[in-house]
């Protein structure tokens, strides 16, 4: 039989996400058994939403509710339909509390449960005559909605309910009204109170409050007294649209010091004026600067539609283009036909969350190619975000004769790559990654060089950042040189004529060595690589392996660096020195590309050093904890076990560098040694996510699913692509008997990385 609860918690995605997703985190972990929990989801963004569903498929609860709206509705009216499904008899609708205690909690609701009042007021009173009421509704003093816990049993249904046109602070005005017939008390906080000072409500905020005041005032006095404030009160005509385009000042002198409260403010202009441009453009600056980026690239696209469609409805019959101005045709070829013999063919793959960096990246090639010269062919690897909905409009739009190759799992940069060039049909081939920014000019310059060098059999421009530091601006501004011959180039961008029949090797799997190795080939068949001098451009460096979490551990890169020079034969010969004392040999001991795979030969020469005669002398003698922690790098790579937990009691208390530390942490938890990883990770600078990432893999691992919901929910804001967040996420739910969600996890992980799926875990269907 169900309980009726007795405490009813309502929680709406009207304050800040991170606010909401910590009370929601407490409040689930606290497994109150006589509370319910009802959630409306009023139109959230993606990320809120998704976090939020993570947090309840976390916490499987039967007294949580969720519901979503298609479109926002407002705070008060998510209010009013949580109320209709809430059962409690206690009703409290905070949009945050900040240091929620479950003990003050509990006592909170057992005390009032016994006491007859109507509602309850959290350590404050309310104003005692019209007057301070009046000053409280018009600075926003008035307590926040957190601060109010109403008891249905002493309010009349007829009054229980929230001002649907109200937006501040509902809470207030319903207590108002209540007031007028019934008692209040005021009780103990259970939280830590917000002291800061809430910004002013809008006019017409304040309008409703007045409208509600009037209707529960018969005296004549105090009517006067209201009806002349409203006269005061701007709320239509030229002061109102005045007082509006303040507040978008209001937001603008927020930016930079408090940058979520300039964005609160420009969602409140934009709920009355939707389509207004230059809020729209501000908010998409708000959410850039909050690291808000898919909502912003979203936000963006609907601005560039808004636009396009007000350009096509006043020169319709002029053919314009719809999504992009630069594309203008100089004749009647029809904006769908392809043009024969192209310049240019652009390949580009991506992945992951990709689409806000690709959609920058497109603008900026939009301003340099025509459908004339050119086509661009996108490849992506099973994204997680809207990237194909992005892709299918820039496909109607035909976009620079876009063609797109869509891959149900993630295939990799070299794979996906060859998908590109065999699909070309341009004179060159212009290979790039979805964070390069072409700048002006650097396309004709590097097609230059190809037209006057016929050996050259691939060029990229001076970029800010890359792997390959020779590359770089650092390396190369000011030299003076039209082209500057390298081994090896960076992928992020290569132009090279569609005749070279050269591929890259898909052994490299998803990133890493792959481009190096292409430069190898080139260089087989008689072409060198060069950087253009005087071509240059901006690279987001490595935005979409970031996402992947790719550079929190270096496997990808040892690996395929072991590949690359066992193929190459580049290997450096790994001798150890035969002179010195013990220490200064073992110092000197060059380490291997790949620590996880050693040659054979090095492991000769380390076995062959420590002896048990060397082992002895150095358990005896005292030496420097850096020499120390120079022979533990050294006994890791060589898997000495017993010796390495002799040496490391030398170091208990010593300072342990940070890569050496991550090594420590790594070595352990692939022999299941989760007692080492668990010291090591207790050390005062074992901060930062791969840290995170390695507690939750032990969490997991030793099904301490309660610890893990809130170190997985940050890792994934963190890296929102990463393949292994997707997999732990999968083992949470299925310790939690969710075996519908862990495969639905799973198939995720499998999807970004397909070497991480386990046999009968299949990727998502990807349409074509």
């Amino acid at each position: 039989m169900t309980v009726k609860p007795l405490f009813s918690i309502l929680l709406t995605t009207h304050g800040q996400p991170e606010q909401l997703e910590a009370l929601l985190d407490t409040l689930l972990g606290f497994e109150l058994t006589d509370c319910e929990i009802i959630i409306v989801n009023d139109h959230a963004d993606r990320t809120h939403t998704r976090a939020l569903q993570l947090l309840l498929d976390m916490y499987p609860n039967n007294n949580t509710q969720y519901i979503e709206h298609d479109m926002a509705h407002g705070r008060s009216q998510s209010l009013n339909k949580a109320l209709v499904l809430s059962k409690g008899s206690l009703i409290w609708a905070p949009l945050k509390a900040d240091r929620l205690n479950k003990k003050l909690l509990l006592n909170c609701i057992r005390k009032l449960a016994d006491e007859p009042a109507s509602f309850w007021v959290l350590d404050r009173n309310l104003p005692n005559n019209i007057h301070d009421w009046l000053t409280e509704a018009e600075e926003g003093t008035l307590p926040d909605d957190n601060r109010f816990i109403f008891n249905r049993s002493f309010i009349p249904p007829k009054q229980l309910f929230f001002r649907e046109d109200l937006h501040h602070k509902p809470a207030a005005e319903l207590a108002y009204r209540v007031l007028q017939n019934n008692s209040y008390q005021r009780t103990d906080s259970f939280f830590i109170i917000d002291k800061t000072a809430s910004r002013p409500p809008e006019a017409v905020d304040v309008q409703e409050f007045i409208f509600t005041m009037l209707r529960k005032t018969e005296l004549d006095e105090e009517r006067r007294i209201l009806v002349d404030r409203l006269k005061k009160l701007n709320v239509t005509g030229e002061a109102q649209e005045e007082y509006e385009l303040s507040r978008l000042d209001e937001a603008r002198a927020l930016i930079d010091r408090d940058p979520r409260a300039a964005l609160e403010t420009v969602n409140e202009y934009l709920k009355k004026n939707p389509n207004h441009y230059e809020a729209s453009i501000l908010k998409v600056t708000l959410l850039e600067k909050l690291r808000r980026h898919v909502e912003a690239s979203e936000l963006k696209h609907t601005i560039q539609k808004r636009q396009a469609a007000r350009k096509q409805s006043s020169a319709a019959d002029v053919g314009q283009p719809t999504l992009f101005a630069a594309d203008s045709h100089t004749d009647n070829t029809p904006a769908r036909s392809v043009r024969k013999e192209l310049a240019y063919s652009i390949i580009i793959p991506t992945t992951g969350d990709g689409k806000p960096i690709l959609e920058q990246c497109l603008v900026r090639l939009d301003e340099i190619f025509t459908t004339a010269n050119a086509e661009l062919i996108i490849i992506d690897n099973a994204s997680i975000d809207d990237t194909f909905d992005y892709l299918s409009q820039l496909q109607q739009e035909q976009f620079l004769n876009i063609r797109v190759i869509s891959n149900p799992q993630n295939a990799g940069l070299a794979a996906s790559m060859n998908q590109g060039m065999e699909a070309a049909s341009g004179k060159y081939l212009l290979l790039m990654h979805n964070d390069l920014f072409l700048h002006d000019g650097a396309i004709e310059e590097m097609t230059n060089l190809l037209d006057t060098h016929p050996y050259l059999g691939a060029v990229g421009p001076v970029v800010d950042q890359c792997d390959i530091k020779e590359q770089t601006s650092d390396a190369i501004n000011g030299s003076g040189e039209q082209f500057i011959k390298m081994e090896a180039i960076d992928s992020c961008c290569m132009l090279m004529r569609s005749t070279t029949d050269v591929r890259f090797d898909e052994s490299y799997g998803l990133a890493f060595y792959e481009d190096a190795d292409f430069c190898k080939q080139l260089a087989e068949k008689g072409f060198f690589v060069a950087v253009a001098g005087n071509a240059s451009a901006e690279h987001y460096h490595r935005a979409t392996t970031n996402a992947m979490g790719l550079n929190l551990e270096p496997e990808y890169r040892w690996r395929n660096a072991d590949l690359y020079n066992s193929r190459w034969k580049e290997s450096a010969r790994l001798d150890i020195p035969a002179q010195g004392d013990i220490m200064e040999r073992i110092s000197a001991i060059p380490m291997p590309v790949n620590p996880l795979n050693p040659p054979g030969y090095w492991l000769e020469q380390v076995n062959a050093l420590f002896t048990d005669e060397v082992r002895t002398e150095i358990l005896k003698q005292k030496f420097k904890d850096q020499e120390y922690l120079s022979l533990i790098k050294v006994l890791m790579v060589a898997d000495k076990r017993d010796f390495l937990r002799q040496i490391e009691t030398k170091v208990e208390h010593a300072e342990i560098p940070d890569s050496l530390l991550q090594s420590l942490i790594r070595y352990y938890y692939r022999r299941n040694i989760y007692s080492r990883c668990r010291l090591y990770l207790e050390k005062s600078n074992a901060v930062g996510p791969f840290y995170d990432l390695y507690r939750l893999r032990i969490c997991v691992t030793e099904k301490e699913t309660d610890n893990s919901v809130e170190l997985l929910t940050n890792l994934m804001k963190q890296f929102p692509c990463h393949p292994d967040l997707y997999r732990l996420a999968g083992e949470i739910h299925r310790l939690g008997g969710n075996e519908g969600e862990a495969k639905s996890f799973l198939a995720l992980a499998n999807q970004l990385n397909p070497q991480i799926g386990k046999e009968g875990e299949e990727a998502f269907e990807i349409k074509y």
